[in-house]
């Protein structure tokens, strides 16, 4: 669940979930406990293993130079180590006060990344025609809320570009219809929300636009909370704008169009200059090996 009014309406699950994983705790004793993201659950969770002295691995840290620093006594008191994949987070958690080690981002070690031609020929795509990839989320709330602008932003550009192929990734039950590295790969530009869909981007070398709506109410506390100028991994790493970003009631068809287009240009000034931050980024990542490092860590504290 991604925000506040989102959480509430999922805690009785949540709630449901703790008590088992704590039932599970009790009569397992394992020698290591390694907790991956979602900080609110998690913390709750270390805090009722930390009673058992079980060392707690935390790996992908919680974002609290983003938001929540509060948290950061609770994962003082009760956290081992943090295995960190963004490079900055190692000195942040020092600074505080809990050993870190960056062990480099795990996408690096996803599979190799086709190359445009091959990934067009997957698709159906020719080797001229502009495409355009969408990636709106892959929560229910996050599709809910950017389909329809992204639908109608790629609308837009096709009315102005008559020739535009448009593509996004999807996973049926059964099989994956299409990857999201295959349709970076095929792509010439990437529309897509704000994560980790702007770190695959800079690891293909496409250059995007960033956008992200929320619910209101979410919206308005998080403009009190968070302390960052950016919304985008890319952004965040480069600690600069490399990449337009839009927000709630910035999400429009025209607006969106109107950043997008020129980056179907390869030569054009805002395309090689997100391919050269792009750069900057793959280089800040770390080497493959992220899955390995963490490994040995639990098995240090394990031993």
């Amino acid at each position: 669940a991604i925000g506040f009014a989102e959480v509430v309406s999922s805690v009785p699950r949540h709630v449901a979930q703790f008590a088992r994983t704590r039932t599970l705790f009790r009569r397992e004793r394992p020698s290591v406990a390694i907790l991956v993201d979602y900080p609110g659950y998690h913390l709750r969770l270390a805090r009722a293993i930390y009673k058992h002295r079980v060392p707690i691995l935390y790996y992908i840290a919680p974002q609290l130079w983003a938001w929540g620093a509060g948290r950061i006594t609770a994962m003082r008191q009760c956290v081992t180590h943090v295995a960190a994949i963004l490079p900055f987070e190692q000195d942040f958690f020092a600074r505080q006060g809990i050993p870190t080690t960056f062990v480099g981002h795990p996408l690096l070690d996803r599979p190799s990344i086709p190359s445009r031609e091959q990934a067009r020929a997957d698709l159906g795509f020719s080797e001229n025609e502009p495409v355009l990839a969408l990636f709106p989320g892959s929560r229910p709330t996050e599709i809910k809320r950017h389909w329809h602008v992204f639908h109608e932003t790629a609308n837009e550009i096709r009315r102005r570009m008559p020739d535009l192929r448009i593509v996004t990734a999807a996973t049926s039950s059964f099989s994956p219809v299409a990857d999201s590295l295959t349709v970076m790969a095929a792509a010439d530009v990437i529309l897509g929300k704000s994560g980790t869909t702007t770190l695959e981007a800079a690891l293909v070398g496409r250059p995007m636009c960033i956008a992200y709506r929320m619910n209101w109410g979410t919206y308005q506390v998080a403009k009190r909370v968070v302390q960052c100028d950016h919304i985008g991994l890319v952004n965040l790493l480069l600690q600069r704008r490399a990449v337009p970003e839009f927000i709630q009631g910035d999400l429009d068809k025209k607006t969106l169009a109107d950043a997008l287009l020129p980056l179907f240009d390869p030569n054009g000034r805002q395309a090689r200059g997100q391919l050269n931050a792009m750069k900057e980024v793959r280089e800040q990542l770390g080497t493959p090996g992220a899955a390995k490092r963490v490994s040995d860590l639990a098995l240090g504290f394990a031993a």
